[in-house]
């Protein structure tokens, strides 16, 4: 009687453990095969990059090692750092390394990655702002001139450099140079700017 007590203790802290880790990521490194971005409907980010792994040229521990010091490298450097980096998961599977980086803002990304990228909201976006004229609809794929969409409030804008599949905490409804494959995921090229905006 007190072993079945005790495995069913086990069990629920279990349950509570994984549960738990569910809700602190929003991305699977077991589910991600290509680089993905993650962002909340507050902003903060989350970005799994993924790369062949040559086990014969590097070592696991020293790959996470290096991520771990370039994390260090950009804390402890003076550049207009807007917020911190963290190390949420780092896999090496099949040949493939994988490393999920939890990231305050969009500031913060793009002063660590060196790739620009804008969040903003219907209340913050400038006028002066360069944004094509025209996006796509999500709902029918039909197109939306620049200033209805801009007359919406309550949105948020996405502006992407890099070719990413991208999530978002939300319902796409508009989008531009980018190819949409969910109602919150949407995958953009790295060829042209991409411009997402959700609600």
């Amino acid at each position: 009687m007190c072993k079945r007590k005790i495995m069913s203790s086990c069990l629920a802290a279990c349950m509570l453990f994984l549960a738990a880790c569910s809700e602190d990521t929003h991305i699977s490194l077991a589910e991600t095969e290509t680089d993905t971005l993650y962002v909340s409907a507050e902003g903060t980010l989350e970005l799994a990059n993924v790369e062949e792994f040559a086990s014969d040229q590097y070592k696991e521990d020293e790959l996470k090692s290096f991520i771990e010091e370039t994390i260090q490298m950009y804390e402890e450097s003076e550049t207009d750092k807007k917020g911190t980096i963290t190390m949420k998961d780092f896999e090496v599977k099949n040949k493939m390394a994988k490393v999920l980086l939890a990231m305050d803002n969009a500031e913060t990304y793009t002063a660590f990655q060196g790739e620009e990228l804008q969040y903003l909201t219907s209340e913050n976006i400038a006028d002066n702002l360069v944004l094509p004229e025209s996006f796509k609809k999500a709902s029918d794929g039909k197109t939306i001139e620049k200033q209805d969409v801009l007359k919406e409030k309550g949105l948020k804008y996405l502006i992407i450099e890099e070719n990413l599949c991208v999530k978002v905490e939300g319902t796409i409804k508009y989008y531009s140079d980018a190819m949409l494959t969910g109602d919150s995921e949407i995958q953009t090229t790295g060829e042209k700017v991409a411009v997402i905006i959700y609600e």
